[in-house]
């Protein structure tokens, strides 16, 4: 069984693929062969050509196989030809439908044009996937909202984006009932102090400081440099799960291997409002959420 995960939650509704995984957003391809290595046959998504190019050459031997399907198509509402804007610099990670985020620290980009799809229609070629994962620069409310109830993955994780907590509340209607806020640079779950506690007063004013340091000139770009690049290590991964590649990009654990105890939706807004914002340790967080 891929990855010795847990059997999968009863949603009483169509049958998914217990060794199918949705990997959209797929970027280096860092979390695509973290999968292939516990066995899970893949769908990995981009919309930016240059990458789909080197994860075809990176996988070639997978692509052969039949274990992985690798698909340069943007994730839209609507089926159709959509503008997808390349990031000329940061690696191509900022690359997005919108040219707004692809532009971020005026950085230049060019367009090219994509064929646009729907989760829906990935869904109906290829199967429910027992894990979905979504990191598409900003427009993870685009793939979220097409979650059904009626044939929705027993897992999911999605970039938590500051002004996006309804992409939390997409993943409650849609019937998830366990959650988790995971901090991408330690890969621990962000759990903030309890509120009208000396704690959180306290906490409270070490952020407004942090807030007053990033206005220093040089500041924030030194504590980057200096700070450890994102690991495998997730601290209470069990030993015997699969460790994710030691890469910046990867996303971690996935599923039941996330750190710490699923929490209620109303605990990880909590968590959200708290934490995903700019700070000066880290600005990348991820939601998991299962069924």
């Amino acid at each position: 069984m891929p990855g010795h995960l847990p059997a999968d939650p009863d949603t009483g509704e169509h049958d998914m693929e217990r060794d199918l995984v949705f990997d959209i957003g797929v970027n280096n391809g860092e979390d695509t062969a973290h999968y292939l290595r516990r066995g899970f046959r893949v769908v990995g998504v981009d919309a930016n050509p240059e990458m789909v190019a080197f994860c075809e050459g990176r996988f070639e031997d997978e692509i052969r196989a039949g274990r992985l399907i690798l698909l340069n198509v943007g994730l839209a509402p609507e089926e159709g030809v959509a503008s997808f804007f390349v990031s000329e610099g940061n690696g191509g990670v900022w690359s997005s439908l919108d040219p707004a985020l692809a532009s971020r620290g005026d950085l230049a980009t060019h367009a090219v044009a994509v064929q646009a799809r729907s989760l829906r229609s990935l869904v109906q070629e290829y199967g429910v996937p027992f894990y979905l994962k979504v990191d598409i620069e900003g427009a993870e409310h685009v793939c979220l909202r097409d979650i059904d109830t009626a044939d929705a993955p027993a897992y999911v994780s999605f970039e938590a984006s500051e002004g996006r907590l309804e992409n939390l509340f997409l993943l409650a209607n849609a019937g998830y009932t366990r959650f988790k806020l995971i901090d991408q640079l330690t890969f621990r779950q962000a759990v903030p102090p309890p509120l009208h506690s000396m704690c959180l007063a306290t906490a409270t004013l070490s952020r407004l400081a942090k807030a007053q340091l990033r206005r220093v000139p040089g500041l924030v770009r030194a504590v980057r440099l200096m700070r450890p690049e994102r690991t495998g290590d997730a601290g209470t991964l069990r030993l015997s799960t699969p460790r994710p590649p030691d890469s910046s990009m990867s996303s971690g654990p996935m599923a039941e291997d996330t750190d710490g105890p699923w929490r209620s939706v109303e605990d990880v807004a909590y968590a959200w409002l708290y934490y995903v914002r700019e700070t000066i340790t880290s600005n990348w967080y991820d939601v998991h959420a299962a069924r």
